[in-house]
């Protein structure tokens, strides 16, 4: 009994025992799935125990909303009966798989959910050995649907940033650390470089050497956090050498999550030098402006001055510092201000230029000006600026004076003239009537005698009467002459086109009827017109074609010309022959009335006729000279006025 009773308390101690170590199991396995359920709820993801067949037996859903059916549907149920088809065919062979390796992971699938493709990622793993056919395998399903979108969204925007990136005319690319990993087609077209050859490339290499230490220094600091400029400009260098200005403006983004730097810059190279040329243009108009002869004066709507040139400060005597910044006012005697400030005013109120002519007065002494008041209005019509501008007139005043003194005198001289004039007339047509009559009576009076007492004179007495009558004859021809001189002086030139060349060719074949026993070669310039008295011009002509057609008349040979050269671009006309010619020492009297170089035995004449072309050249602006070599012939030059 004692025996019995020992084996009862141990049995008892023994039963205790396992009792408590099976609460103990039974605390652990509560425990364990209470932690197993807490991860079950804590994961997105759907967990369910399937066998070879793909019968489900356990299924999880922490968010049930989202499966495709209620969960109480799917357990019990082979897989072909609560999915689509092709979702079945995908997750048989991920089952498949998972018997053969005991794992299997990324099995994407989608399913049409409420209208929305939702997307799913599958991974199995076997519950044991995946050899044994008895084996259920545990599968997980995770949502990825926002992620898919998530991506495709990136993709889209990746493809629409490198549409715009490679079909745009900026430069783009992305830099990480100082290398480039992207670049656009625009890059490397303006840097001469293959977009291979930019890959990879450090930023170094595409920098102008003065901007390199500030794009490296700043593209390291913004890769690092810090705050940097985030636009500014740089110079870049292409392979060719050529320097382009690039407007930046650079933003830190996350490269596969590391720093990175994306870069849109536009080429502003014509733009900068368009700037530079306006600087340059500003320049140098400011320096023309400052020492402009006249005073340049700029003001503000509330009429202070903001700029007044070198020459604006000379004359009022003042230091700049004076003038700017003030009202003329505070600036300028009240005698100097009542001379312009009313034109001011009427160009400020009217906005319309104001020009005046006014004598100031300043401590630097007293002088005309010529002034402009230019008001400048905005698109509003409002004055923003007024602009004066004046010149010194003082010469131009003091000209005009002297100017309508030389009038006054002239305006005598011409009544004065007028008067000379007429009793030149006067003289004239006594020298033709009344001095001419006598002469003709001796003339024929002396041919009365010689005809109808001839047989009464002797011989000497005969030689006595034809002297009286060449000596009649010749007065009668100098008076003719000085009566020609003095009309080329009068009467008004009327301008024409007149062809010179054949005018010398006119006045040639009247030379060769008049003497048709002369052999002369005649080299006549064809197409020489000018703009000319034309009746003044021919006679001109005579008398220069005339005396070539004299003093050649004792060769054999002779030769006259007449054409046309240039000196200097001006036009200078000629007639030559090779006839006598003439001393050079005496070359001034040729053109001066009745002075003869050759005796009228040896060559007839009265000398009046180069006095008369030299005038009728005269008449027209130009000048005549003439050179010659005795027996070699003379050159005779006119030029005539534009």
């Amino acid at each position: 009994r004692e025996h019995l009773a020992e084996l009862v308390e141990e049995r008892t101690e023994e039963l205790t025992r396992e009792i408590r170590e099976r609460k103990r199991a039974e605390q652990a396995l509560r425990d364990a799935n209470a932690h197993l359920e807490a991860t079950l709820n804590a994961l997105p993801d759907i967990m369910f125990e399937v066998d070879r067949a793909g019968h489900i037996y356990n299924f999880h859903a922490v968010h049930p909303e989202k499966l495709y059916r209620a969960p109480e549907e799917f357990l019990g149920h082979p897989l072909g009966e609560v999915l689509p088809a092709d979702t079945v065919d995908i997750i048989s062979a991920a089952l498949a798989d998972a018997a053969k390796t005991g794992t299997i992971t990324g099995v994407v699938y989608s399913l049409d959910i409420s209208g929305r493709k939702e997307w799913f990622e599958l991974s199995a793993a076997a519950a044991g050995d995946p050899s044994d056919p008895e084996t259920r395998f545990i599968m997980l399903v995770r949502d990825i649907t926002e992620r898919k979108y998530a991506e495709e969204s990136l993709r889209e925007s990746e493809e629409r940033f490198r549409t715009l990136a490679e079909n745009t005319s900026a430069v783009v690319g992305i830099v990480r650390g100082t290398r480039f990993v992207y670049a656009n087609p625009y890059f490397a077209e303006i840097s001469g470089y293959t977009l291979e050859e930019i890959y990879n490339s450090d930023i170094s290499r595409f920098i102008y050497s003065e901007d390199r230490t500030m794009i490296m220094d700043r593209a390291r600091r913004r890769q690092a956090g810090d705050h940097v400029e985030s636009h500014y400009e740089f110079r870049m260098v292409a392979r060719n050498g050529a320097v382009r200005w690039i407007d930046f403006s650079p933003s830190l983004v996350l490269l596969r999550g590391e720093p990175a730097i994306i870069g849109i810059g536009i080429d502003v190279t014509e733009r900068k030098r368009a700037e530079e040329s306006l600087r340059a243009s500003e320049t140098r108009f400011r320096a023309a402006i400052d020492y402009f002869p006249g005073v340049f004066i700029v003001y503000d709507s509330g009429r202070r001055i903001q700029y007044i040139n070198r020459t604006g400060i000379e004359k009022s005597g003042l230091s700049r510092e004076d003038i700017v910044g003030r009202i003329d006012e505070e600036v300028y005697p009240q005698s100097v201000l009542d001379t312009y400030m009313p034109s001011f005013h009427r160009a400020m109120e009217t906005k319309e230029i104001q020009t005046l002519e006014a004598n100031l007065e300043i401590p630097n002494g007293s002088y005309w000006v010529l002034m402009n008041i230019v008001p400048l209005v905005d698109e509003h019509d409002a004055i923003w600026q007024i602009l004066v501008i004046s010149y010194d007139i003082t010469s131009r005043k003091e000209a005009q004076d002297r100017a309508a003194e030389l009038n006054r005198r002239l305006t005598q001289k011409t009544i004065q003239l007028a008067a000379v004039n007429k009793e030149l007339e006067t003289f004239s047509y006594s020298i033709s009537h009344d001095l001419q009559a006598p002469l003709r009576s001796l003339d024929g009076f002396s041919l009365a005698l010689l005809e109808d007492y001839a047989e009464r004179l002797d011989a000497e007495g005969r030689d006595y009467l034809g002297r009286i009558r060449a000596a009649a004859q010749r007065m009668s021809q100098l008076i003719e002459d000085l009566l020609r001189l003095s009309r080329t002086t009068r009467g008004e030139l009327r301008y024409t086109t007149t062809d010179l060349s054949g005018l010398a060719n006119s006045v040639l074949e009247e030379l060769r009827a008049s003497d048709p026993g002369r052999n002369v070669d005649p080299v006549i310039q064809e197409g020489v017109t000018v703009e000319g008295d034309e009746t003044l011009l021919r006679q001109v002509l005579q008398n220069l074609l005339g005396n070539a057609w004299k003093f050649t008349s004792h060769r054999e040979d002779a030769r006259i010309e007449f054409g046309e050269t240039r000196e200097n671009g001006s036009r200078i006309f000629f007639v030559r022959d090779n006839g006598a010619g003439f001393d050079m020492r005496y070359a001034e009297k040729l053109f001066a009335p009745f002075r003869r170089l050759h005796s009228d035995t040896e060559f007839p004449g009265t000398g009046i006729g180069l006095s008369i072309a030299k005038r009728i050249i005269d008449r027209h602006g130009g000048r005549m000279w003439a050179k010659g070599e005795v027996g070699k012939g003379a050159v005779f030059y006119f030029t005539l006025g534009e």
